[in-house]
C-alpha cells in the first residue's frame, strides 16, 4: 500500500475524479493507492483517478507508475510547497496484518452526541479491529514502511527526478 499524505494533512493532487476544474483538482488530508511490480513495470492502481486522454484506461492494468506520478502531483511553487506529497510505502503482508480503522475519522459528532458521516461509508467491512490510521498518514512519525518525497519516489519506480 502506498498512503499520500504530508506533515500539514494537505496534499494537492490532480486528475482526481473528486477534483474540481478541467484538471481536477483536490486537496486531499490523506490518500491511498496500491503500488505493484509487474512485467510492465510499476503500475499505480487508483480507483479516483481520471486517467489522463493519452493513458491507459484499463483500470484493471493500472497506471504506469511514472506517468500516475507526473499526472497526480504538479511541480509547485515555493508559496505551495506545503500541499507537496510524502508517499509512506508498505509491504502487503505486514499491512494486511497490522491496519486497522474504526472509521471515526470519518464522522463528526454533534454537540448533543450523535455522530453523523461526513460521507457515506464503503460499503464493505471497516478492516482490522480498533484504529490505527495515525500511524500511517502521518509522515512525520516512525510509522510502518519508510517515507518517501516524490523525487525518490521517481527515481524508485525509475523514472528519475521530477
Amino acid at each position: 500500500m502506498t498512503f499520500i499524505s504530508n506533515v500539514a494533512g494537505q496534499v494537492l493532487m490532480l486528475r482526481q475524479r473528486a477534483g474540481d476544474g478541467d484538471q481536477q483538482l483536490v486537496v486531499w488530508d490523506y490518500h491511498v493507492v496500491w503500488l505493484e511490480w509487474a512485467e510492465m513495470g510499476w503500475r499505480v492502481f487508483d480507483p479516483d483517478h481520471m486517467a489522463t486522454p493519452d493513458a491507459e484506461s484499463d483500470p484493471a492494468a493500472g497506471v504506469a507508475a511514472d506517468a500516475y506520478l507526473r499526472a497526480s502531483f504538479p511541480a509547485l511553487s515555493q508559496p505551495y510547497q506545503r500541499l507537496a506529497p510524502c508517499f509512506r510505502l508498505i509491504d502487503a503482508a505486514p499491512f494486511l496484518a497490522d491496519f486497522a480503522s474504526d472509521r471515526s475519522h470519518m464522522r463528526t459528532v454533534a454537540e448533543d452526541g450523535t455522530a453523523t458521516w461526513l460521507q457515506p461509508p464503503p460499503p464493505w467491512p471497516a478492516p482490522g479491529r480498533g484504529h490505527n490510521l495515525d500511524r500511517y498518514i502521518d509522515m512525520g512519525s516512525d510509522g510502518p514502511g519508510r517515507v518517501l518525497m516524490l523525487p525518490d519516489l521517481l527515481r524508485f519506480v525509475g523514472a528519475g527526478a521530477a
